[in-house]
């Protein structure tokens, strides 16, 4: 397995990944919004490649800090083929987007997944992240 970064043509699989999230995206929109987000300073959007298939997405954004002069990085999005989940792909995508969030300078990362998503929240405890509060979300539409 080998983890890269998003590539014009990789939207299919982006789409499909975001589907099984339930987060169903057309193609097209799902390069336009790939394409947009890592347009936008701090941000990455890793692949997870297994045998030339995209198998999982992780998405991060950098975010500063008001309380010291530090950054956070949020992942916003962490998705790994239903076929494929428990065979490390998604720790892999997690360390590499650590990586990549220690070389900009962040000191922590944050993450929200949903009350329902307790195979998520086991997952994201033994890589170390802790419940620290409640997020909460208000659309502006």
């Amino acid at each position: 397995m080998r983890i890269r970064d998003y590539e014009s043509g990789d939207q299919a699989a982006v789409a499909r990944l975001l589907g099984e999230m339930g987060y169903p995206v057309p193609e097209a929109l799902a390069d336009t919004l790939a394409t947009a987000f890592i347009a936008r300073s701090g941000t990455n959007l890793l692949l997870a490649v297994r045998d030339e298939r995209i198998v999982g997405v992780v998405a991060t954004s950098l975010v500063p800090r008001l309380d010291q002069a530090r950054l956070s990085c949020r992942v916003t999005d962490l998705v790994v083929s239903v076929p494929h989940r428990r065979e490390g792909i998604g720790r892999a995508l997690i360390q590499a987007a650590e990586a990549s969030a220690r070389a900009a300078g962040a000191t922590r990362m944050d993450l929200t997944t949903g009350d329902w998503r307790a195979e998520a929240h086991a997952f994201y405890e033994t890589l170390g992240f802790q419940d620290n509060g409640r997020a909460l979300k208000r659309h502006l539409d």
